[in-house]
């Protein structure tokens, strides 16, 4: 055991400390792991593998205030964020963590699964948890990939995958092998192979004794979001119905206690398929911001979500974010209620107006007061998807969703959005079509490995 700690160990310190982007990861002084335990005592690394999604886009949507104080202090290092302003973001460094950290996550996932497949045959007795093993690094690169390019690859349009510009996706344990962004296409392709693959050698039941590993399920709700941005909605469909059917659990919002200080403790929710958060973007529950009056105000007084999402704060206006399902982080993993909302979303686009309905009631009558909430119709199919849309925007707030949701949705005139700041009686905008909803990539990464930059403006 004091061997496989000290592998960790030397793992740990090589990754921290000399490897701050992905070009100057060195596995040359890395020793492969050697026994299946060394393999999962790699993978159950949480601090490094769940806990690092990158998080920008969560404090550039609409969900947030910054105080206007804050928001106007351009020494404040998520201004440039706040307002989509690359340079100053850029120039702050606030991307490093958010493109070396994911990728750091890969390298795990990748040495693991190096090491897995030259085990000698002694330390394969065990096929169960070799092949759990070997899913939840696969299930681990393809999840990461997933977050990296919808924040630093181009938005998916498949009239543009083909040649848009990704993300590099590195597939081996050789980090020092030179790689090129692909372009969309083949990224999406390469994480939906990857999560098929997961799902054929993950356990079938979700792991709550340890909700950091994946499960058969979680593969599920990983593709069936893969695909609804792929705009793939028959397929995302069927993955979110075969997830929904190995666990369709809703927590009832009126059994938990009024105004607990964290009301959806992880360890006790039964909606968590799989717990990941990004890596820290404290502006989220820090006092210099509060949540948009507009989204507030979408609530109904006797919608549970208004008191446990949120709370008064107590020293200025406003409401602060309380309802993470991480605690005290950005919530980034898989749970019930957006699988249930993905799959009401493509019933809805597929013309099942009646379906997209069911599902959608199902859900919202576990959020409302018992005895208060009328379940919705619609007449139309776009009735129907608005009705979803507004539903997704209340369920998911401040989880790393919303950005992914406005890149996706900005192709349809129906659902694009334009983002708006007011700072100081000016007016700042991000309208649907711009190239600012793929953030740039640290400079350190481009002087080192040469990939192209995303376009500024």
């Amino acid at each position: 055991m004091e061997q496989r700690l000290l592998l960790l160990l030397m793992i740990s310190c090589l990754l921290t400390g000399c490897n701050k982007y992905l070009a100057k990861i060195a596995d040359g002084s890395l020793s492969t792991p050697k026994t299946l335990a060394d393999v999962q005592l790699l993978l159950d690394n949480d601090a490094q593998t769940n806990r690092v999604t990158p998080g920008l886009g969560a404090v550039a949507t609409d969900d947030i205030i910054l105080d206007p104080a804050s928001s106007q202090d351009t020494s404040f290092s998520y201004y440039g964020i706040y307002t989509w302003q690359p340079n100053l973001y850029l120039d702050q460094g606030l991307t490093d963590n958010s493109w070396s950290r994911p990728y750091k996550a890969i390298y795990y996932a990748n040495v693991a699964l190096h090491a897995l497949d030259i085990l000698p045959d002694n330390q394969k007795t065990d096929t169960l948890a070799c092949k759990a093993a070997k899913g939840t690094g696969i299930f681990y690169r393809s999840f990461h990939f997933f977050n990296l390019t919808e924040t630093f690859g181009q938005p998916y349009d498949s009239t543009t995958a083909a040649f848009a510009e990704g993300i590099p996706l590195r597939l081996d344990a050789d980090a020092m092998k030179p790689v090129k962004r692909s372009s969309v296409g083949p990224v999406f392709d390469q994480i939906v192979s990857d999560l098929k693959e997961a799902a054929s050698l993950l356990p079938s039941n979700v792991q709550r004794n340890f909700i950091f590993h994946p499960c058969r399920p979680a593969a599920w709700a990983m593709l069936a979001r893969v695909l609804l941005v792929r705009q793939d909605y028959e397929q995302a469909m069927t993955y979110a119905d075969s997830c929904l059917k190995a666990c369709s659990t809703l927590l009832n919002y009126d059994t938990i206690a009024a105004n607990p200080a964290h009301p959806f403790d992880p360890s006790g929710n039964p909606e968590l398929l799989f717990q990941c958060s990004a890596y820290d973007y404290s502006p989220l529950y820090a006092a210099i911001s509060s949540v948009d009056t507009v989204l507030y105000n979408s609530y109904a007084i006797n919608d549970l979500r208004r008191t446990l999402y949120f709370q008064k704060r107590l020293s200025r206006p406003g409401f602060s974010f309380k309802g993470s399902y991480a605690t005290a982080r950005v919530f980034s993993g898989c749970s019930v209620d957006e699988v249930m909302l993905i799959r009401a979303e493509c019933k809805a686009r597929l013309k099942d107006v009646a379906g997209a309905m069911t599902d959608l009631n199902t859900l919202l009558v576990t959020r409302w007061k018992t005895g208060t909430f009328q379940p919705y119709t619609a007449a139309t199919p776009d009735e129907a998807l608005h009705l979803v849309l507004t539903e997704r925007r209340k369920e998911t707030p401040f989880r790393e969703l919303r950005w992914s949701d406005l890149r996706r949705l900005r192709q349809d005139p129906r659902t694009a959005v334009t983002l708006k700041r007011i700072l100081g009686g000016r007016l700042l905008t991000l309208p649907p079509n711009s190239v600012l909803y793929a953030w740039l990539i640290p400079q350190g990464e481009i002087d080192l490995s040469g990939i192209e930059q995303n376009p500024q403006r």
